[in-house]
This record gives C-alpha cells, structure tokens and sequence, in this order.
C-alpha cells in the first residue's frame, strides 16, 4: 500500500450492530517485562471491565512468565505470546498475528484500566466507522496503586487535558489541525491508546524498529491515515509512577535506577532516527517538521534531567527544538527551551532547577 494514500479508502468499517459472541471486537494487548510483580494487577483490571468479556479479547506478550504467573493467565483466560523482543514496538508486532480483534488497545504491565476504558473504547469505535486512532487522559498512581499526587514528566500537561473538551478531528493532517493538539501529551503512554487493527498490520514491520517510542509512532500512524482522531480528556487508564520505569520512575528512585534513566536516550537513537526516516518517508511536510520537533524536545527533556549532560548536548537540543517552536510537539514541551537556553549557561544548575520544579531526586 502506499503510505502517501489515506489509507481510510482500503479500509472495512468497523461500527455497526451487535457483534457476533465468536468474533471480539476488541484485541487487549499487555505488553509485559521482567518486572513481573505488576503484571497480574493490570491483567487483572483488563478482565474487570464493565464491557462484556465476548466483546474482548486480552493477550499478554513479553518473555516467559514464571509458572505462578502463567497459572494466573490461564485462570484469567489470557493467552500468553513469548516474545525475545525488547522493545515495546517488536512486542506489539510479534503479537499482531494472533489477534482478532478489529481494535487493538493496549496495557502495560505497570499501569491499570479503570473499569470503563475498554467500553468507552468500544463505544467510540462503534459510534464513529471513520475512527482510526483513540486516546484518553491517564490518572497517575503510586508504586502501590495509591493516586500519586506529586511532580512528574507530564504532569501539566495531564492536568490539562483533564479539565479541557474532547478533541477530535480527521482526513489529513495541516498546520490548523495539528494544532488541537497542542498543550496534550498526545502519543504518551501506550496504556491510553487504541488503533484500528489495519493500521498495525499496515506498520508492523515499522513499528518493531520504533522499539520504546510505540507510543509516539502510533500517533503519528493515526495522523497520516486519513481516518478520524478522538482525544478524550477522561482519565481512564491508571498510570503508575515508579522507581523501576526506565522513562519515568518517581523521584524516589535510587542512582542506580536514574542511571538506568541517563542510559535510555543512548539506547533509543537508533529507534529515534528509524522514527525520524519512516515519517519523513510519508511526504507529509507537517508530520515530517512535528516528528523532528518531538525527537528533538525529548532529547533537551532527557538532556536536562541528566547532571552530566555538557554545554554542547543542550545546545545543540535546545537549538533544534527552538527552531522548531511552530510544532505541536515543541509547544507541548515548551518550558523546556528557555530552561534549556539556560542551562547552557551552567548545566548542573539547569539539572538542579528541572530537578526541583518537577520534584526529582538525584
């Protein structure tokens, strides 16, 4: 297919009248790790929703599961999928071909759903056959499933959302559309997402490159494919604030997990430029200029919040995210320039003060 060609013209719809009990509309995808001890609490709360379970069905994929946890999964009527991939995006390919849902949404296994995501999901999908990609806001939680009240990446932004209008909009993406999203952390947390199944499958060899930034990369899927967007500002996905997060542990994390944090820019370049390549590839001026501004907002946020980062790297960061401040994806990080102008000044200083305003211990 080619990618420059709304992909809505290809496509099936995908609303209608009672679904058939043999066929689930929804595809629930856990996207597990080797930290095992969230996992059962997130399957738990994708079987607990207020959507009849023969509208859903959930698959977990990561690596092998203790035998305590695969017993969990069978009682839970979870198929398990081993999969030696790392990153979140070659997980979500190697799931794709088990999946018989129309609608593939997705969990982490640190984060929870609240009882009505997977039928506001399907409600959604149901009422609009042009929907395409569908997102809603996330309520942070503490390592203890506890709400989190304290300071972290996104927090902003997440309150924002929360007390704004649902947003939506649909065909291809311009320069006055993609502005409704600014002020969002559009394309954050892969546990808020749903897409339409026939765009995984159309991206799935892509999206195994992408890696950690799935979530990102599926925004932008949704964005070139014609169809419809819906952003709603309704909290229905638990997102959990924790020291072992590689991309946002809380600020009682150890330096030995913040180190672990300084390494995660290093090891997502190569999925950083393949994001980079593979947008660009669409010909889509407006999505090519917003992913550069992504790439290059989250490196200054990465830049920032590690103490050894030099005079050179936040330059050049801050530099390439100011030329860039028309984009959604800037706009929505936008503290970040000013602060990073000043850190080049003096580094560790600029660490210090991103450290206390986002409440992050060293």
């Amino acid at each position: 297919m080619n990618a420059l060609q709304p992909i809505s013209e290809h496509l099936p719809a995908v609303g209608g009248g009672d679904r058939a009990t043999d066929s689930p509309f929804l595809s629930v995808v856990v996207i597990h790790h080797q930290r095992f001890q969230y996992l059962l609490s997130a399957i738990d709360s994708a079987v607990r929703q207020s959507l009849p379970r023969n509208q859903y069905e959930v698959v977990s994929v990561g690596p092998e599961p203790l035998a305590s946890i695969r017993e969990g999964l069978r009682a839970l009527d979870v198929h398990s999928i081993v999969s030696a991939g790392e990153g979140i995006g070659e997980k979500i390919a190697d799931a794709l071909p088990s999946l018989g849902g129309k609608v593939v949404t997705f969990l982490e296994d640190d984060d929870r759903y609240l009882p009505e995501r997977l039928k506001t999901v399907f409600d959604n999908f149901q009422k609009n056959p042009q929907l395409g990609y569908f997102q809603n806001c996330v309520r942070p939680i503490d390592s203890d499933g506890h709400d989190y009240p304290g300071r972290f990446v996104h927090r902003r932004e997440l309150e924002r959302w929360a007390r704004s209008q649902t947003r939506e909009f649909g065909s291809r993406p311009v320069s006055s559309g993609l502005a409704k999203l600014r002020g969002l952390p559009a394309g954050f947390n892969n546990s808020s997402i749903a897409i339409r199944k026939e765009l995984l499958d159309a991206h799935g060899g892509e999206l195994a490159k992408i890696g950690l930034l799935a979530d990102g990369y599926l925004l932008y899927v949704g964005l070139a494919s014609g169809l419809d967007l819906r952003f709603d500002p309704t909290p229905l996905t638990q997102f959990r604030v924790h020291a072992l997060s590689t991309s946002n542990p809380s600020p009682e994390a150890t330096p030995t997990d913040l180190t672990g944090l300084r390494n995660f820019l290093s090891v997502t370049q190569p999925a950083r430029a393949e994001f980079l390549r593979v947008v660009g590839g669409w010909g889509i001026p407006e999505l090519t200029r917003a992913a550069e501004g992504q790439l290059w907002s989250e490196t200054l946020i990465y830049r920032l919040r590690d103490p050894d980062s030099t005079r050179a790297d936040l330059g050049r960061a801050t530099l390439q995210s100011a030329a860039r401040w028309d984009t959604f994806e800037v706009r929505s990080r936008g503290g970040a320039v000013p602060l990073g102008f000043a850190a080049c000044l003096s580094p560790r200083l600029g660490h210090r003060i991103y450290r206390d305003t986002r409440g992050w211990a060293t």
